[in-house]
């Protein structure tokens, strides 16, 4: 790089302003410097000029400027608690639809209920303790103390894998293997249990518990 060194201006200035200016403004404001100070300020050439200016136009973007801006950290638990309801309450129209869909015991079986109704008692069960009554700190042990809320939450996600791997097992052995002309019953079955499962972590560990006190 070259750099020429004026009274008034230099090739530093310069540079330093393009990066904050259009690139058509540059120029004028550059022919002009020029103009006024004669021709020992080289030109730059136009390649150079895009490069510099490409280089840095992200840096007057400013992204914590917006006044709408929210205050995540305090909103967590509401965010967790929502987008938790969404999941599951989606696991459930996917079944009912099916359901509705097709009345049939032939086509759909009335005991593939049984995998959303469980993953629904492993829901509860899993946010039923507290985070802190399992590593014990909080201020009370509650009822079944520390060990038993380890003891009840281990049988909670117990549940909640057994039903997720039996919908897998309904779907593939039940309508994917048989080859049967209606898959759909079986793919709702599955994403049933699967969005209750994921629901279920998310209002689990998707919450902070220092925003209870």
């Amino acid at each position: 790089m070259f750099r020429v060194y004026h009274p008034i201006f230099s090739i530093g200035l310069v540079q330093r302003t393009m990066a904050e200016l259009v690139p058509t403004k540059i120029r004028r404001y550059y022919v002009s410097i020029r103009r006024l100070h004669g021709s020992n300020i080289p030109d730059i050439p136009r390649n150079d000029l895009e490069l510099s200016t490409m280089s840095g136009f992200l840096d007057s973007v400013r992204c914590g400027d917006c006044e709408c801006n929210v205050d995540w950290g305090e909103r967590r638990n509401t965010m967790a608690s929502i987008a938790a309801g969404v999941l599951f309450f989606t696991g459930w129209w996917i079944i009912i639809d099916a359901a509705v869909k097709y009345p049939d015991e032939a086509v759909f079986h009335h005991a593939y209920h049984t995998c959303g109704v469980i993953a629904t008692v492993a829901f509860l069960m899993i946010n039923a303790v507290s985070n802190g009554q399992v590593r014990g700190d909080s201020y009370s042990e509650g009822c079944i103390g520390q060990t038993g809320a380890r003891v009840w939450l281990f049988i909670g996600f117990m549940l909640a894998f057994g039903s997720l791997i039996a919908s897998m097992w309904i779907l593939f052995g039940g309508f994917v293997v048989p080859k049967k002309a209606v898959v759909y019953p079986g793919i709702a079955v599955f994403f049933q249990n699967a969005f209750i499962f994921f629901g279920g972590l998310v209002f689990k560990f998707g919450r902070t518990e220092d925003l209870w006190q």
